[in-house]
């Protein structure tokens, strides 16, 4: 029986929220953390067009993003690194949200 992993989805802006370009340097850090921190890291270097709405504010933020990718095992100890991680990217590159999400997998 294999145990369980998820595949974390991490949104990266290249833009700062007042529109500037991100560093090199910030994706770079980022990568080489998330390698250091999980034992490896995919990411896609082609933007994605996105959008969302602040609940409370309905100001609306249009991004171009990048996607990173890791495969870790589910627990806890795991899901509260990452949370804790996405505060540090919010900080990092300036936004007042970073999408994270994941998704179960079972590795053949």
């Amino acid at each position: 029986m294999s145990s369980s992993n998820i595949l974390v989805y991490i949104y990266i802006p290249v833009f700062y929220n007042d529109k500037t370009a991100v560093e090199k340097s910030k994706f770079v850090k980022t990568f080489n953390e998330l390698v250091e921190m999980f034992g490896g890291c995919s990411a896609d270097e082609n933007t994605i067009m996105g959008s969302w709405k602040d609940p409370i504010t309905n100001y609306v933020y249009d991004d171009e993003i990048r996607i990173y990718h890791i495969l870790c095992p589910d627990s806890e100890s795991n899901r509260d690194i990452l949370k804790q991680y996405k505060e540090k990217l919010k900080d990092r590159f300036r936004q007042e949200e970073i999408l994270m999400y994941y998704v179960s997998v079972n590795r053949f």
